[in-house]
């Protein structure tokens, strides 16, 4: 029952969060894309304006993974850029329930896209 509960939790907190902040709130975490059916379907992708700006002027990605940081053991996701001299400009984070696969990655491409 405390599983449900904390999915419920989530996905309203997540739902709050959806909208892309005013121009004003750079700072403000937003979610362009979610999805928490349960600790076992889970994919937060977590951003701000300001993140994200950097991305206008790169055309490359890099993501990696961490494991094991959470109470639940869930994997979180890193993206970002880097620029010339190698120094990298992370653009949002993704908690996520699965290990690096391509069906992430196309769920992260489609996140950060919209």
């Amino acid at each position: 029952r405390s599983s449900i509960k904390f999915i419920q939790d989530l996905q309203q907190w997540c739902s709050l969060r959806q909208n892309v902040p005013q121009p004003n709130k750079q700072h403000d975490i937003f979610i362009p894309y979610y999805v928490a059916n349960d600790v076992n379907d889970l994919f937060i992708c977590l951003t701000t304006r300001q993140l994200l700006f950097a991305c206008k002027y790169s055309s490359v990605l890099a993501v990696d993974c961490t494991y094991k940081i959470t109470t639940n053991e869930l994997p979180l996701l890193v993206f970002g850029t880097s620029d010339c001299n190698r120094r990298f400009y992370p653009m949002g984070i993704c908690l996520i329930s699965t290990d690096e696969s391509a069906d992430t990655f196309r769920t992260l491409f489609r996140g950060i896209q919209q």
